[in-house]
């Protein structure tokens, strides 16, 4: 995991700007984010896909044995649209279930997709525009909490200590560009 802070100060260092130990000034960090975010935003329109692995939590309730949700901006689920989810778990009474992912094919397959358990076994996703969809199976029947570790484009960092965990060489990547 790496903030934007520790990206903005790397390229602090690496312009010889500020040493080791040293902090950037309010103004500068502030500065620093808002080029990282304009560097970014340049990235996405040019098809660069920058990826952050992010975890997050929603209330699920079962009022008709729920099946699936929409995921994005007005969603269900609203959160950003993510573009892979590398795994998914349900917690519920302080013990967390984890599920299997198996594609769309497989769902498709399953018969009878109304059978209700306590808890899902499998989940597939969808990745539709504007909003992509997370089917379980058996149906949820109990409310709970939906646990996603997913993959989502990284448009900009909501500020400098937000978190974000990136691919292989992607840190070094952004701390050079943003240097240059």
């Amino acid at each position: 995991m790496t903030t934007a802070l520790e990206i903005i100060t790397g390229a602090g260092r690496l312009l010889q700007v500020i040493r080791k130990g040293e902090a950037l000034a309010a103004d500068e960090a502030s500065e620093g984010l808002s080029a990282l975010n304009e560097m970014l935003g340049s990235w996405g329109n040019n098809s660069l896909l920058v990826p952050a692995r992010v975890t997050e939590a929603f209330s699920v309730f079962s009022v008709s044995a729920a099946t699936s949700w929409t995921i994005g901006t007005g969603g269900t689920l609203n959160t950003d649209r993510p573009t892979k989810i590398v795994s998914a778990y349900i917690t519920s009474g302080g013990l967390d279930y984890p599920m299997e992912y198996i594609s769309e094919e497989q769902y498709a397959n399953i018969t009878l997709k109304t059978l209700t358990s306590p808890f899902p076994q499998y989940f597939t996703y969808t990745n539709a525009y504007p909003l992509g969809t997370i089917k379980v199976y058996p149906a949820l029947g109990s409310s709970g909490t939906l646990n996603l570790l997913s993959e989502k484009p990284l448009t900009e960092f909501a500020a400098l200590t937000t978190d974000a965990s990136f691919p292989l060489g992607w840190v070094r990547a952004m701390r050079y560009n943003l240097a240059l």
